[in-house]
């Protein structure tokens, strides 16, 4: 695929949301805030569930009010490892007008790599795929990790730059050094200009960060 040309545009990359049945005002209002500003909208994986709910569920929800500025922003949506392709369908055109694996843009020269990561670092849900099928897996999981978000805030996230450092190692051996590999999915959000990477994190307040590509620059919100 050839890269679009984004030059002269505000790009905002945001991913890792993992939007369920209980909705969350503030939340919902952050997402607002962090999108309405952009031109170009990429969601870099995990925007829903798929965990624990269907597509059919997710688009029921009342974050589907969301769903019209998405579609202004004429959004990209990449699978994730939480809401694969194959739980996805041609209703995803609801929220965006592309879906793909993987997405590459060009800006004032600077070519970018956008993917969610989770084939450059396996989680456990993909070294043991049948665990993601049980849903008290999932939700003992979620719930610890948003209580040391919440009580520990950023730092809490470090425990994950092993999963960064092996998405560094394989942009260094896969793509030219002056080219840029957006990833999501270890939900540290960085921006490594010495080896051109740069991750999103996670969308979950406190700790709501993602990043924002303009003038062929990248910088963490």
């Amino acid at each position: 695929m050839t890269p679009e040309d984004l030059s002269g545009k505000k790009v905002v990359i945001i991913s890792d949301l993992h939007l369920g049945k209980k909705f969350n005002e503030i939340k919902f209002a952050q997402i607002n805030s962090a999108v309405s500003p952009a031109d170009k909208l990429i969601i870099n994986g995990d925007l829903w569930e798929g965990f624990a709910y269907t597509l059919e569920e997710f688009l029921t929800f009342d974050w589907r009010k969301l769903f019209g500025l998405f579609k202004n922003k004429e959004a990209v949506y990449l699978y994730g490892n939480h809401d694969r392709e194959y739980k996805n369908d041609s209703r995803t055109n609801e929220f965006s007008v592309l879906t793909s694996n993987e997405y590459d843009f060009i800006q004032n020269g600077v070519t970018f790599h956008v993917r969610h990561g989770d084939k450059l670092a396996p989680t456990l849900d993909m070294r043991l795929p049948r665990i993601a099928y049980f849903y008290w897996f999932y939700e003992i999981a979620v719930k610890i990790e948003r209580f040391c978000i919440q009580n520990f805030g950023k730092p809490f996230l470090h425990i994950y730059r092993k999963d960064n450092e092996k998405m560094i190692a394989w942009k260094n051996t896969n793509l030219p050094k002056e080219h840029w590999l957006i990833c999501a999915h270890s939900h540290l959000a960085v921006v490594d200009k010495e080896n051109h990477f740069a991750n999103s994190g996670i969308f979950e307040p406190p700790v709501a960060t993602y990043l924002v590509v303009e003038n062929g620059e990248v910088s963490v919100v």
